[in-house]
């Protein structure tokens, strides 16, 4: 199991194709224990500070990143550390078999995910050209609300409703849909998460998303709503905001 590990560690935590020709110290080098093997999240912690590569089949080296305090990073790993005139010995009982194994297990992954991103990069078009036909019909058929609510995300940036589309073909057509609507949204207060008196309700929406409470209250001048965002209370009548605090 000690071997295993090892040859797992050799895969997944110090792994570099090329030593940085920038920003690396090479004088300076660290070499480490080859029976222990780095949780993820100590891997990312060594990478912080360090540049870190293979050396052969099992011995890995580290060098300090430019303007990294490389004593600090490596003091929760002291114990783990060699010197420099052990890294021979660091070999001694690693599997070369189990080595062999992980490397190739680790080429085939690299292939599989490159033959992936290479048929989602093929099949993009055809979804893109799907997506886009249906896009103008998915806008009219929204509520007013919900189409408020999508429109700021979209004018942020934000994936509002087309997944493949670029997003700026989504603003695009998220400002023809509301121009169809009628709708006139004010896009600082989009941008800026903001409300102000006499904004419309789909300004509030758009800037703000959906509030987590709306209190509607009905009397004979008739419908107001108060819409809740945390601490921020804004009140609505007829469409436009009247009020708010927080």
């Amino acid at each position: 199991m000690r071997y295993l590990m090892a040859a797992i560690g050799l895969v997944l935590c110090l792994v570099s194709s090329a030593w940085p020709q920038t920003g690396a110290t090479p004088s300076i080098q660290f070499f480490f224990r080859m029976d222990w093997c780095p949780t993820n999240t100590e891997a990312e912690q060594l990478l912080q500070g360090l540049h870190l590569v293979r050396v052969g089949c099992c011995v890995y080296k580290a060098s300090p990143r430019a303007g990294v305090d490389e004593q600090q990073v490596l003091a929760p790993f002291v114990d783990k550390l060699i010197p420099a005139g052990d890294v021979t010995s660091a070999c001694v009982g690693i599997d070369r078999d189990a080595v062999a194994l992980a490397e190739e297990q680790r080429r085939m992954d690299a292939a599989e995910a490159a033959a992936w991103r290479a048929r989602e990069a093929s099949e993009l078009p055809g979804r893109q050209a799907s997506e886009r036909r249906r896009l103008p019909t998915l806008l009219a058929e929204m509520t007013p609300t919900a189409f408020c609510e999508a429109y700021g995300k979209a004018a942020r940036g934000e994936q509002a409703v087309a997944e493949w589309l670029p997003r700026q073909e989504e603003q695009t057509a998220f400002r023809a849909a509301a121009k169809k609507r009628g709708l006139r949204i004010s896009e600082d207060l989009v941008m800026g998460k903001s409300v102000r008196i006499g904004a419309s309700q789909c300004d509030v929406y758009a800037a703000l998303g959906p509030p987590s409470v709306r209190n509607r209250t009905v009397n004979a001048f008739g419908e107001s709503l108060q819409l809740v965002y945390g601490r921020l209370l804004v009140y609505v009548s007829r469409g436009v905001v009247t009020a708010w605090q927080d």
